[in-house]
């Protein structure tokens, strides 16, 4: 229904209802109308409240299956008697065979663990080979071989310490590599401290071929139970994250409606109270006491649920990038294929896009309120103040709020039931019964979410909501008192020469104004249209027949070698040195040093063949100095502590006996690179040998030791301990290690139940009753985790503080990096020289692909960014406090400017002559067709100009891209900051363009739709700016400037003693040292203060 606005300017959409303003809730109020629903049951309770569903359930059942199975078949005395002493170690690999895990990533990880596995068995078999010949060429002759033997364990201790070191280089280089890696010390460890007693090499042969069925046969069963109980695809999961990211979209808008609407009527931006005023509401008493808490962040409920809602839908779409390819390189039964799952992950990654940056408002505004003072108000009164120009700024603001409340309603309607139908269209959830009652009248006028028609409806919503941009932009005009004529945003139609434009008369705090509503209406109808285009995707697979019926999808081989490729890369997203690549011949391109490998100061490019040679030879010193090499020289030395005691003459046999050795293997569980994580995992590994030694007494006494009874307690214990891997992954190790030490005690009291006693002591080991042995298993556990944790620390610790200082710098020269790509792609858009979106070597392809990698690189650093600092508070000080605060605030700057730069080079997109891979959202969709909304606009005369102006105007600033690299360079360096740096000036390129063409941003072009998408450069480029100038400070603040300017300060003596005190000091480098007597840069004045005259 439309209804002609007040201004005569043109039809004011509404939506079917009687209240449009509510509209997103009126459904909600429908549903609430109806008798209210009875009481849950008291289990339907219990269920909520646990937290549990399906997947859930099905991992409590699966988890301990192949454990029970294990545990089962060695009371078979056939399978007892095969692998007598060690087949209790089967249980344990059908854990580290993980069949809970969803099918692509299991068979990964059963590949690398089976290839882990024969590596260790062949180099085990080497190892034990070396120690036989070492003793064979020691014993004297005509003496039996049989006995300890000195070279032997030495041999053995060497092979145990080099591929111990080997190993866990491997595991710190490759973070995908880290249960193989374990597999493979496991096998290293139990061989090599038993090889020199190995009298002959059948001897030593027999046990690795031993040892090895042990493990196989572990992982044999667990890949029966992954394939035949409850078998779980990659894609279950990542439909369920993407229906989850679905939500959150829907949760991000409803946010932000609730947002804008508080905007109307409260001053978010207002100051507390002044002391003994009373609060207007016990509200918000309570918030002001909370506001003054230490580390309280006073922030409204509608900002928090924004924030909450969008930290999400980040969150997910995060996770779903790196889960997606999984489910693309799968054999399985679906209906949607890789290719699909490719584009609708890359359409869902335009909508997420615009509601970030649709979020940064929160920012923005704050920003705005200190330039216009509302923050100078009070909640209670803002017509009192003297200001009376601040009050009638304010209440201009809230003026323009209210006018976007109704196109902001019904749009964000529109898009919530555009999710809805995504996910009916792709079967992510049921659709809902339809009653056959009370259909006709329940039924809207217009179609609901699953209907062929809805991509229609939807279009149309967005078509209204690009034109109700004009009724509020002349409704604004009128609040200023600008009397706008009829069809005055008509580029076509006659202005008058007397009017004046808004650039000439109004403020600036009117122009603010203006950008925000622009930048507001902007991301959300891309929003829109992004929804919209994945709507149309959605029907598309709908109408091509894809969803009505399942088929089998196999990956290509191109896909395959893609999943070889990541399995044993670098585990970093993207590479360092992006490979020289040949543009075609039609191209005449010279790309930039960042295009090309590396450089390095010490060494020209070569030029032969022998330095050819030479380089690759200078590889190998670079990785033994590597930190990789340092973390597996600490392990090997940890574990060559344990494992010594093997090796002497007076103590091999108290190792044998009291099962030092899985202290030995703790330290592979256990090792850490850095001292806090060391300590939480030190923690929570501990705790995991405590619970397994009490689980293990329930398990064994409560059914007084019958096999049957133990196996079934057992069972159910396991599954609690998958459950915390799948549902905390921060406690993973918490939940295998309880696991794996409840099977060490009780499947070691089985196998003593089943074998002859003659047989089980036939090891060296007696038998303990279980609550002996329990103790036992704890204390080497404890060991091996104390010695782990020593090594980890000595000789000196590889801090989180250090960690987290280098990450920043790293994630500060990416963001760097980052920015220029930005920067180099708006210019290539403006010029039109981004070349054929179809060529993979086009300028505008490769500006993409570096954009995307170097964004997704920033995120993941990110994240590592925020872990780290959540550890930096296991970490032991010594000295001063590690500065956290100042950290953290510098990740959320660079959040921020990744944020704003990301939105800039998004809407730079609007002013491409060939928009590519995007959907063009800068003309409204046509409602009345089904046409690509890629297909480039009809470019109007105005945004002709208004590109022609940007070609010969400086649209970003290079400053940007040499202040992050210098900040990058003195935190990664911890050296100070060059002196006097600052952040750059504002672009000034409104004022710029104004000086080239003063009518180029009047008022009767603001309903162009690239000035929208300029309002939105504008704004983002105004907040990457004091994020900058911020991030500045904080650096500044953290590592000093190099300042040698002389400060001189004259005060008067306090004490009344009648003299004046002078005290004059110079800067030391950096602030580092400050000069004499000065504290450096972090917490103080730069340079410090000198001695006293």
């Amino acid at each position: 229904m439309e209804k002609q606005s007040s201004d005569g300017s043109g039809p004011r959409h509404e939506s079917p209802s009687s209240k449009p303003q509510t509209y997103v809730q009126s459904r909600e109020e429908q549903q609430t109308s109806s008798p209210a629903p009875k009481k849950p049951s008291i289990p339907k309770r219990l269920w909520k409240k646990s937290g549990l569903d399906i997947p859930s359930v099905i991992i409590l059942l699966k988890a301990g299956v192949p454990i029970a199975i294990a545990l089962a078949i060695y009371q078979i005395d056939a399978v007892a008697n095969h692998f007598t002493t060690i087949g209790y170690l089967i249980a344990v690999m059908g854990i580290l065979g993980a069949p809970v895990l969803p099918r692509a990533k299991f068979i990964q990880g059963m590949i690398l663990n089976i290839a882990a596995l024969c590596i260790g068995c062949s180099v085990a078999l080497l190892a034990i080979w070396c120690a036989n010949q070492a003793r064979l060429h020691t014993t004297p002759a005509g003496q039996p071989p049989g006995g300890y033997n000195s070279s032997a364990s030495a041999v053995a201790a060497i092979w145990l310490f080099f591929l111990t070191y080997l190993g866990n280089a491997v595991r710190s280089a490759r973070p995908q590599l880290q249960i193989p890696m374990i597999v493979f010390s496991i096998f290293i460890n139990i061989s090599s401290v038993y090889s020199p007693n190995f009298a002959t090499i059948q001897v030593g042969k027999a046990f690795a071929t031993k040892l090895l069925e042990v493990f196989l046969s572990g992982f044999a069963i667990a890949v029966g139970v992954h394939f035949l109980v409850f078998p779980i695809t990659m894609r279950k999961p990542v439909f369920g994250m993407m229906t989850g990211y679905l939500q959150t979209v829907r949760g991000v808008l409803r946010a932000q409606v609730g947002y804008v609407r508080g905007l109307e009527t409260e001053n978010y931006f207002a100051r507390a109270e002044a002391s003994g005023a009373e609060s207007s509401s016990d509200d918000d008493q309570k918030h002001n006491r909370a506001s003054q808490k230490p580390g309280h962040s006073a922030l409204p409920p509608q900002v928090m649920a924004v924030k909450a809602a969008t930290g999400a839908m980040i969150a997910l779409n995060a996770k779903l990038k790196t889960e997606i390819p999984f489910a693309k390189r799968e054999v399985a039964l679906g209906k949607l294929d890789a290719e699909d799952l490719k584009n609708l992950f890359k359409k869902t990654r335009n909508v997420t896009l615009p509601l970030i940056g649709l979020s940064s408002i929160i920012d923005i505004l704050e920003r705005i309120s200190k330039a216009e003072g509302w923050n100078t108000l009070t909640k209670s009164s803002v017509a009192n103040l003297d200001n009376e120009k601040v009050t009638k700024s304010f209440a201009s603001f809230q003026a323009t709020m209210r006018s976007l409340h109704e196109p902001f309603a019904q749009i964000s309607t529109a898009m919530d039931e555009a999710v809805e139908h995504i996910m009916y269209q792709l079967e992510f959830t049921k659709r809902p019964k339809k009653t056959k009652t009370g259909d006709e009248e329940s039924r809207s006028d217009h179609p609901q979410p699953g209907d062929k028609d809805f991509a229609h409806h939807l279009a149309e919503r967005a078509r209204a909501f690009f034109d109700d941009r004009v009724v509020t932009l002349r409704q604004f005009c009128e609040r200023r008192g600008i009397d706008l004529p009829a069809g005055a945003f008509d580029a076509s139609a006659p202005f008058p020469g007397q009017f004046k434009t808004m650039d000439e008369s109004a403020l600036n705090s009117d122009r603010r104004q203006v950008f925000i509503v622009l930048y507001m209406e902007y991301l959300l109808g891309r929003a829109s249209r992004s929804l919209l285009e994945l709507v149309r995707f959605a029907d598309s697979k709908v109408e091509d027949g894809t969803m009505k019926k399942t088929r089998l999808i196999v990956p290509t081989f191109k896909r395959l070698k893609k999943w070889i490729n990541s399995a044993v890369a670098q585990g970093d997203i993207g590479s360092e040195d992006q490979g020289v690549i040949d543009p075609p011949n039609s191209y005449e391109l010279a790309f930039g040093d960042a295009f090309l490998s590396k450089r390095d100061a010490e060494h020209l490019p070569p030029q032969n063949l022998v330095e050819r040679i030479g380089d690759h030879i200078r590889v190998i010193p670079h990785i033994l100095r590597s930190r990789h090499s340092v973390f597996g020289f600490r392990a090997a030395c940890a574990t060559l502590s344990i494992a010594i005691v093997a090796y002497l003459k007076d103590s091999y046999m108290f190792f044998t006996k009291q099962r030092v050795v899985w202290a030995l293997i703790m330290v592979a569980f256990s090792m850490r690179r850095t001292a806090g994580s060391s300590v939480f995992q030190f923690v929570l590994r501990l705790s995991s040998a405590v619970i397994a030694m009490v689980a293990s007494y329930i398990i064994w006494y409560i059914v007084d030791g019958h096999a049957a009874g133990v196996i079934v307690f057992t069972y159910l214990l396991i599954g609690p301990c998958f459950l915390l891997v799948v549902k905390k992954p921060q406690y993973a190790i918490m939940g295998i290690l309880s696991a794996v030490n409840t099977l060490l005690i009780i499947g070691y009291e089985l196998q003593v139940q089943k074998l002859p006693t003659k047989v089980s002591l036939s090891n060296g080991q007696p038998i303990y009753p279980t609550y002996e042995l329990a103790p036992y298993r704890l204390a080497a556990v404890a060991t091996g985790l104390a010695i782990a944790y020593f090594w980890t620390i000595f000789p000196y610790p590889v801090t989180e503080h250090g960690e987290l200082r280098r990450t920043l710098g790293g994630t500060l020269y990416i963001l760097a990096n980052y920015y220029a790509v930005v920067h180099e792609s708006i210019g290539a858009r403006v010029r039109g020289d981004e070349g054929d979106e179809h060529d993979k070597n086009s300028p505008g392809r490769r500006l993409a692909k570096a954009r995307l990698d170097a964004f997704t690189k920033v995120q993941v650093l990110l994240a590592e960014l925020k872990e780290g600092s959540s550890f930096t508070k296991f970490q032991i000080n010594v000295g001063g406090r590690f500065p956290k605060e100042i950290y953290d605030r510098i990740i959320l700057c660079c959040e921020k400017i990744v944020a704003h730069a990301a939105l800039i080079g998004y809407a730079s997109t609007s002013f491409a002559q060939h928009p590519v891979a995007v959907a063009d959202t800068t003309a409204p969709p046509d409602a009345n067709t089904n046409a690509d909304l890629t297909t480039p606009p009809t470019s109007s005369a105005w945004l002709t100009d208004f590109r022609t102006l940007l070609r010969n105007t400086q649209t970003t600033s290079h400053e940007i891209t040499s202040i992050l690299s210098l900040l990058s360079s003195s935190i990664s360096n911890n050296q100070p900051l060059p002196p006097y740096l600052k952040a750059p000036e504002p672009f000034g390129l409104l004022v710029k363009l104004q000086a080239l063409d003063a009518d180029i941003l009047s008022v009767r072009h603001m309903a162009e739709p690239g000035y929208a998408a300029f309002a939105v450069m504008q704004i983002a480029s105004r907040g990457l700016l004091g994020d900058v100038e911020e991030c500045v400070g904080f650096v500044r603040e953290l590592v000093g400037e190099l300042d040698f300017s002389f400060h001189s300060v004259v005060s008067e003596d306090v004490a009344g003693l009648g003299r004046r005190v002078t005290r004059v000091g110079n800067g030391g480098a950096g602030g580092g040292g400050g000069g004499a007597g000065g504290r450096g840069g972090y917490g103080g004045q730069v340079g410090g203060k000198g001695k006293s005259d």
